[in-house]
Parts: C-alpha cells; sequence; structure tokens
C-alpha cells in the first residue's frame, strides 16, 4: 500500500486483504473458539476469551471498512476477473479504509506470531 497518496492495487485487495481478513475471522470463529472449548485452566481460558472478544471487536469495524472499500470500488474490482497477470488500477482509499487494512495486516502478524510459537 502506497501510503503517501493513500493508494492500494486493486489486485492487492482481491488477493492479499480480503483473503487475510476471512482467515483472521476463520481462526477467531472456528480455531480460537475450539481452543478456549479445550482450555483445562481456567486462566488460559479466560485469556482467550478477552483475545477472542477483542478481536471479534476489532474484526467487525475492519470488516465494514473493508466493506466500504470493496463497493466503492466495486467496478473496479469486478473488472480483474480472474486472471492473476492483470494487475489493475490502484483504488484511493479513505482514511478509516487505510486504517482498516493497517490494522487488518496488523492483527494477521500478531495472531500468526502468538499462534507460531503454539
Amino acid at each position: 500500500m502506497n501510503q503517501s497518496n493513500m493508494t492500494i492495487p486493486a489486485r492487492e485487495i482481491i488477493d492479499d486483504i480480503l483473503p487475510k481478513l476471512a482467515s483472521l475471522q476463520s481462526f477467531v470463529d472456528h480455531t480460537l473458539s475450539n481452543s478456549i472449548r479445550q482450555q483445562e485452566s481456567a486462566e488460559q481460558r479466560r485469556q482467550e476469551e478477552s483475545l477472542k472478544s477483542e478481536l471479534q471487536m476489532e474484526l467487525t469495524i475492519i470488516r465494514m471498512n473493508i466493506d466500504h472499500l470493496v463497493k466503492r470500488h466495486k467496478t473496479i474490482l469486478s473488472q480483474l476477473g480472474v486472471s492473476r497477470r492483470v494487475c489493475g488500477p490502484s483504488a484511493k482509499l479513505d482514511q478509516a479504509e487505510a486504517t482498516a487494512i493497517e490494522r487488518l495486516m496488523q492483527l494477521h502478524q500478531r495472531i500468526r506470531t502468538l499462534y507460531a510459537e503454539a
């Protein structure tokens, strides 16, 4: 993402942003929920429940802003099709969308780091 004028290649939205959002949502809905159910320690269960609540709230805000981005740029995104060779135009981001994408990347890296050690 180009921070100076807040644009992002349309292909990056399709190939990177949306899959990361789906991956984090799946992690919260399935992996983390299963882990909470399997915890024998009440303290560990509380920590993971707290993490789940935090992630759910964060993902709701991120999803709202990314949905807004996708709706605003529906035309250019739909023109990309499935061809991996087409980079496509860049999409302009508003401040909330740029923040949502930045936060998504941070959360994705945080979860990868936390659960890579497990």
